[in-house]
């Protein structure tokens, strides 16, 4: 399929600027209303996802 049909990098960055965005709101939608709550915060919240803030960091380094 790919020979057939040629993205502009343009439309190819911004399609996966997109996907990436919607990506980051559905995982933070959940996470973000959990800080405003009267009871304080578990371990689990903010555990999780530093561990995987640090796994994305290290993806990206290294395939750049």
């Amino acid at each position: 399929m790919t020979p057939l049909i040629t993205i502009p990098d343009s439309t190819r960055n911004a399609y996966l600027d997109l996907f990436a965005g919607f990506l980051l709101h559905l995982a933070t939608s959940d996470i973000v209303p959990e800080a405003y709550t009267p009871r304080p915060a578990t371990d689990y919240t903010p555990t999780p996802t530093a561990w995987m803030t640090l796994f994305m960091w290290g993806v990206i380094g290294l395939t750049a």
